[in-house]
């Protein structure tokens, strides 16, 4: 596992998504066929419940884990540790004054007596999850 994959319990941790990126990935070796057919549902499910995005669109599922190399995993996870303390700090940008809350998301005003870290965790995001979209040329 590369070392940018932090195990932290109550920090950023990329172990869990590494984890579950080897096992697609495995399943995938084992049994492509298997492994789009799981897609394939997963769409016919999706849209059998009506799930579309912000759009009208029809939701989307793709297999979650793409084959890359260290050097492009060890990139792909400083983006995300550097996307998930953007967020923090966004987060804590916009609870530190009543009125930034107010201007920017006016509809959490009314739950801003409960928006607090979850008690034990150094951050607010207590599970993340950033994707990487990769185009055809890598």
């Amino acid at each position: 596992m590369p070392v940018s994959f932090r195990s932290d319990a109550f920090g950023p941790s990329l172990a869990s998504t590494a984890a579950l990126n080897a096992r697609l990935i495995e399943c995938w070796r084992a049994s492509p066929a298997v492994a789009e057919r799981a897609a394939s549902r997963a769409r016919e499910a999706l849209a059998g419940l009506g799930v579309q995005h912000s759009r009208g669109m029809d939701a989307r599922v793709v297999l979650g884990a793409v084959l890359v190399d260290e050097q492009a995993e060890q990139a792909l996870a400083q983006v995300a540790l550097q996307l998930h303390a953007l967020v923090e700090r966004a987060v804590d940008w916009t609870l530190a004054e009543p009125e930034r809350l107010a201007r920017f998301f006016p509809d959490h005003v009314r739950m801003r007596p409960w928006l607090q870290k979850t008690p034990g965790l150094a951050t607010w995001q207590g599970y993340s999850r950033y994707d990487a979209i990769l185009g055809t040329d890598g």
